[in-house]
């Protein structure tokens, strides 16, 4: 009966050893708060674990307020899915209560990207502006 016990014990830990040795490697997060602005999401480990706060479609693009609680950051993800044959001049932006990062869009359907981030520890916002018929129109999710 001892014998069974301590096979039974040997082949639990070595099960055990197994499955953490199997467990998928996690990006931990390079920076958190103010320390995240004016950084890369995806080079300094936050997109990994984020979350969309909030989505807008506007003028053929479509943008996400990304946010990332290990980071404590936020930053504008977009997407080109206009289907018309003009395309718009495009930019988006990830507005914080005293920064804000742009990207411009090169202008063809299915370009996708983000900005850099901002900290969470101010209000912050993902807008997007079109240059469409010789005037600017804007549009911006609601603040967090």
């Amino acid at each position: 009966m001892k014998r069974i016990g301590t096979i039974l014990l040997i082949l639990a830990m070595a099960l055990g050893v197994s499955a953490v040795a199997a467990a998928p490697a996690t990006a931990a997060a390079s920076c958190s708060a103010s320390g995240c602005t004016g950084l890369d999401p995806q080079a300094m480990g936050c997109s990994p674990g984020a979350v969309t706060l909030e989505k807008l479609d506007f003028n053929g693009v479509q943008i996400e307020l990304r946010y990332n609680t290990a980071c404590y950051a936020a930053w504008t993800r977009y997407e080109r899915i206009c289907c018309s044959t003009h395309i718009p001049q495009a930019t988006v932006y990830i507005r914080g209560s005293g920064n804000t990062y742009s990207k411009n869009l090169a202008g063809y359907v299915g370009e996708k990207g983000w900005t850099k981030m901002v900290s969470f520890e101010q209000y912050v916002r993902s807008c997007v502006m079109v240059f469409k018929d010789g005037e600017y129109y804007e549009d911006c999710t609601p603040e967090h």
